[in-house]
């Protein structure tokens, strides 16, 4: 039985990977770049100078959700990498 187009090993292999770096981003301090993202996220903007504004809209989203720590920043990050397991499975 598969569910779009992936069998149960690989679900279970892209949610351990999505685990471990979920545990990670609790765990590790926030990058300079990541830091930086985090401060747009503080003054939302339509459009920013150097970047496209989606990062920032999707960290201000992942913030609002699990607060101000370094999962909440990172989350949003984490959701589209399981995202590109799962196109990568294909």
């Amino acid at each position: 039985m598969s569910w779009l187009g992936l069998t149960k090993q690989v679900w279970r292999a892209l949610l351990a990977f999505t685990l471990l770096r979920i545990i990670l981003a609790m765990v590790t301090p926030l990058t300079p770049q990541e830091a930086y993202y985090w401060s747009w996220s503080q003054a939302m903007d339509w459009s920013f100078f150097d970047h496209p504004p989606m990062a920032t809209y999707m960290i201000w989203l992942t913030t609002h959700l699990f607060g101000q720590t370094e999962l909440g920043i990172k989350f949003a990050a984490i959701l589209f990498l399981f995202g590109t397991y799962i196109i990568w499975a294909k």
